[in-house]
C-alpha cells in the first residue's frame, strides 16, 4: 500500500514534463509560422523575367564595297648630296654646322691651299718666261724671212728659228695649262653648296686631314619633297601619273601629286615603287612616315555591320543575333554569316541575312539564342553599317 502511494506522484510528474516539453515545442513552430506568414522563405520565380533591352540596327544589303587600303612610305628630299673634296687636305675652315640653312654656291668648307698658291704661282712665273722666249723666238723669225726673201740667209737657218718659235709657243702652251690645273685644284679645294638646303650631318672639324672623297658635311635639300611608296602591282596599274592621290602624315592630310612610277619590280618585296611630290605648303619633314589612301570596289553581295554584332560560331563562321517579332514580344534568333572584309569598327558579311532585319548591335555577351527582348533603335554610324 506504502509503495504504490509513492509511486503515483512519480508517474504524475512525469506526465506533467512531457506535456510541458511538447507545448514548448509546439509554441515554437506557432512562432516560427506567424513570422513567414503565407511568405515563403526562399523566393522561386514563378514568372517569366522582364525582356532585356538592345541596342538595334537595320541590314541594309549592298551589291558592291568599298576597300579602304594604306601603303606606307617615306617622305625624302628629292636630293641629298654628301660633300667631300676630290683631293685630299687639311682642313683649315669649316664655315656651316648641322641645323645651319645654306644657300647654293655659299662655301661650306676650305682646305689648306698655300702649297698649291705656291705652285701657281711658280707656273705664272713660267708663262711669261714661255712668253718672253716665244717673243724672242718670233722676232728672229721676222727678221730671217727678210734675209730668206733676199736670199741672203741659208734655209736651215730659217727652219731653225721656225722650229725654237715653235718650241716657245708650246712651252707657253704647257705652263698655262699648268697653271690652269693649280687654279681648278684651288677652287675644289673650296666645299661649295650644290644647292639650297640643310646641313644634316657634319663628319670632320677643323685641323682633320680629309681624304679624297670622304663626307665632310650632308646638305639636303630645303622646301623640294618628295615621298617614295612601294605598291603592289595590282595598286600601281590603278594609279595614273600626274593625277593627285591622298597622302596622310601623322594627323595632317594633304593631296600629293604622282609624279612617276618606276616600273621596276623589286625582286624581295614584288612591289613597284611610286613616287610623289610633296606640296611646298604641306609643312612636314624629311624622315617622316607617310601613308598613300586608296580605295578598291569589290562586287560582292552582303552588308555592312558593327564588329560588335559578331560573335563566333562553329566551321569558321561567325553569327549574328536577328530580332524576330513573336507575337507581342520579341525573341532572339541566331543567324550565321561569312565574313568577307573587316576594318576597325565595321565588317562586311554575307549569309542568312535579307534586307531589312532588325540586328543586335552590341552585347551579344549577355544574350542566347530564344531570349526574349526589348528592341531598341540607335542612329546608325555610317562606319558601322555603310
Amino acid at each position: 500500500m506504502g509503495s504504490r502511494d509513492k509511486s503515483a506522484p512519480r508517474l504524475s510528474r512525469g506526465i506533467i514534463f512531457l506535456a510541458t516539453i511538447g507545448a514548448a515545442i509546439l509554441a515554437v513552430i506557432i512562432f516560427i509560422l506567424s513570422q513567414r506568414g503565407e511568405t515563403s522563405a526562399v523566393n522561386i520565380a514563378h514568372d517569366a523575367p522582364d525582356p532585356i533591352s538592345v541596342s538595334v540596327g537595320e541590314v541594309r544589303a549592298s551589291s558592291a564595297f568599298d576597300i579602304q587600303e594604306q601603303y606606307t612610305g617615306l617622305v625624302t628630299a628629292r636630293r641629298s648630296s654628301s660633300l667631300g673634296f676630290e683631293a685630299g687636305g687639311r682642313l683649315v675652315d669649316i664655315a656651316a654646322d648641322v641645323g645651319d640653312k645654306v644657300r647654293r654656291g655659299q662655301t661650306l668648307a676650305k682646305l689648306d691651299t698655300r702649297s698649291l698658291q705656291a705652285q701657281l704661282n711658280a707656273s705664272l712665273a713660267n708663262i711669261r718666261e714661255a712668253e718672253a722666249a716665244l717673243k724672242l723666238a718670233n722676232a728672229t723669225v721676222e727678221r730671217q724671212t727678210i734675209l730668206e726673201e733676199k736670199g741672203l740667209l741659208a734655209s736651215q737657218s730659217f727652219d731653225e728659228a721656225s722650229a725654237q718659235a715653235a718650241s716657245a709657243e708650246a712651252r707657253l702652251l704647257a705652263a698655262q695649262a699648268q697653271a690652269e690645273n693649280l687654279r681648278v685644284r684651288i677652287a675644289l679645294s673650296h666645299l661649295d653648296a650644290p644647292f639650297d638646303g640643310v646641313v644634316t650631318r657634319r663628319f670632320m672639324d677643323e685641323g682633320e686631314i680629309a681624304p679624297p672623297g670622304q663626307p665632310v658635311l650632308e646638305v639636303v635639300e630645303d622646301g623640294v619633297l618628295e615621298i617614295s611608296v612601294g605598291l603592289p602591282l595590282d595598286v600601281a596599274s590603278r594609279l595614273s601619273v600626274g593625277s593627285d592621290y591622298p597622302i596622310r602624315v601623322e594627323a595632317q592630310s594633304f593631296s600629293a601629286r604622282l609624279r612617276t612610277l618606276t616600273g621596276i619590280i623589286e625582286t624581295n618585296q614584288r612591289t613597284m615603287t611610286a613616287v610623289f611630290d610633296v606640296p611646298e605648303d604641306a609643312g612636314i619633314s624629311p624622315g617622316s612616315v607617310a601613308r598613300l589612301e586608296t580605295q578598291q570596289a569589290i562586287e560582292q553581295s552582303g552588308m555592312w555591320v558593327p564588329v560588335t554584332a559578331l560573335t563566333e560560331s562553329d566551321r569558321g563562321l561567325w553569327a549574328i543575333y536577328v530580332v524576330m517579332k513573336d507575337g507581342a514580344h520579341h525573341r532572339i534568333e541566331k543567324r550565321l554569316v561569312d565574313l568577307i572584309h573587316s576594318e576597325a569598327e565595321r565588317a562586311f558579311v554575307r549569309g542568312a541575312l535579307q534586307d531589312g532585319d532588325v540586328f543586335v548591335r552590341d552585347g551579344l555577351h549577355r544574350l542566347t539564342p530564344g531570349m526574349l527582348v526589348t528592341p531598341v533603335t540607335t542612329s546608325s554610324d555610317a562606319r558601322g553599317e555603310g
